[in-house]
């Protein structure tokens, strides 16, 4: 015997904001460990080269503060994420992918 009762499709929920964010938010963490960690020799090298004087203050200075964009953007998302502002959080992450475009000819991969 058969049934001729026909199935239910379920839709899956859709993905809120918030959720969507969270995951961004992960991924940016994720990418902030990777290049930090990748981009170390960079910045051991820039450093020792800035105390020899063969780099300027001013390069020492753009590559230090793109460096740091790489920890203070995740934390900036999380931060926001947490007392609910999501949009702003999502839009937190725009700095962040700017210093990894730039750092990443750097990175050794």
């Amino acid at each position: 015997m058969s049934q001729n009762r026909p199935t239910r499709h379920r839709e899956p929920p859709p993905v809120s904001l918030r959720e969507f964010t969270a995951c961004a938010l992960f991924a940016a963490v994720l990418i902030a460990v990777a290049m930090l960690y990748s981009c170390l020799p960079a910045a051991v090298s820039v450093l020792a080269q800035g105390a020899s004087g063969e780099v300027s203050g001013r390069d020492m200075t753009v590559f230090f503060v793109t460096y740091a964009i790489l920890v203070i953007g995740p934390l900036a998302g999380w931060s926001l994420w947490w007392i609910g502002r999501t949009a702003m959080a999502l839009a937190a992450l725009a700095p962040f992918g700017l210093a990894v475009a730039a750092m990443a000819p750097m990175a050794a991969f």
